[in-house]
């Protein structure tokens, strides 16, 4: 089994009476674009903050890179980049000369400055003032500032913020490009779930400050099978499919549709023979397509 680059163990975070995180756990494996998903208020930031060691823990363990932070934070955030919330700039300098004074004080090669520029499709600009830059070229800038020491762990908070359409594509490239390209782990957090669903391997789903879900993508968008049926007496039909099995959920949407959600050992084949030879009429009976999206509701809602 491989070893996490990334473990947090019962991380608990409080600001005054408010709980942030309780007893958060959480493993990233290397070479993983890992999404991190919660609605605002959630404990994304305060737990990214943490890892970074911008905020002090109450309580748990972070293992990063097989040392113990914050113990060992020096030796270790020399190989953590990260882009959290707004970056900051020196407006008055150019895009190279706010990296280059990072190059300089942290003794990186020279050239870093210019792949980072490049891959983030800002070298364009590099001789342009920073208070000229657009919203989404600061952005660019921000991630070239994370990227410019090429570290083993990224993190990323929100990284398509000012982004156009455009923008966020090309984005998403150079994301999904950083593991085998760079040989990185990403950990990103986003608002906008179709970006993840696009590029994480692993999703992990943090709700009043616990982790409800991890694993990947493609296990929790294949956890629970949903139909749309539409046909007459909804109310017989409902009874029918609800005989195969008590976990069959059933939503009426309207006066002659019906949202069927299966689990996985509940065959279609064997529900539509039962209707038919109940004499229901069927219009229609389809697989309803889901998105991280929908499935994020759902839980978030639970």
């Amino acid at each position: 089994m491989t070893k996490p680059i990334l473990s947090i163990k019962n991380l608990s975070k409080s600001f005054g009476d408010q709980k942030v995180l309780e007893h958060l756990n959480m493993e990233i494996t290397p070479g993983e674009i890992y999404g991190f998903l919660g609605v605002n208020g959630a404990g994304k930031s305060t737990a990214m903050k943490i890892i970074l060691g911008l905020l002090p823990k109450d309580k748990g363990e972070i293992v990063a890179l097989g040392h113990s932070l914050p113990q060992n934070r020096s030796q270790v955030l020399h190989e953590i980049g990260a882009l959290i919330e707004e970056p900051s700039f020196y407006p008055n300098l150019t895009g190279y000369e706010n990296l280059q004074m990072i190059q300089e004080l942290a003794s990186l090669p020279k050239e870093n400055i210019k792949v980072a520029m490049e891959a983030t499709g800002i070298y364009y600009a590099k001789d342009k003032l920073v208070r000229n830059y657009s919203l989404g070229m600061k952005q660019r800038l921000g991630i070239s500032m994370a990227l410019i020491k090429f570290p083993k762990i990224l993190i990323l908070d929100e990284p398509t913020n000012g982004l156009d359409p455009d923008g966020i594509h090309q984005m998403r490239q150079l994301i999904r490009s950083l593991p085998q390209k760079f040989n990185m782990t990403v950990l990103i957090s986003s608002h906008i779930l179709s970006e993840i669903e696009n590029l994480a391997d692993t999703v992990g789903i943090i709700k009043d400050g616990n982790l409800i879900y991890e694993g990947g993508i493609n296990q929790l968008l294949n956890q629970e099978k949903k139909y749309r049926l539409r046909g007459n007496n909804l109310e017989k039909a409902a009874r029918i499919i609800q005989d195969f099995d008590d976990k069959i959920t059933l939503t009426k949407e309207d006066d002659d549709t019906l949202l069927i959600s299966l689990p996985d050992h509940v065959f279609i084949p064997d529900i539509v023979a039962q209707l038919v030879y109940n004499e229901l009429q069927l219009y229609e009976f389809y697989g309803v397509k889901k998105t991280l999206e929908s499935v994020f509701l759902d839980i978030t809602k639970e």
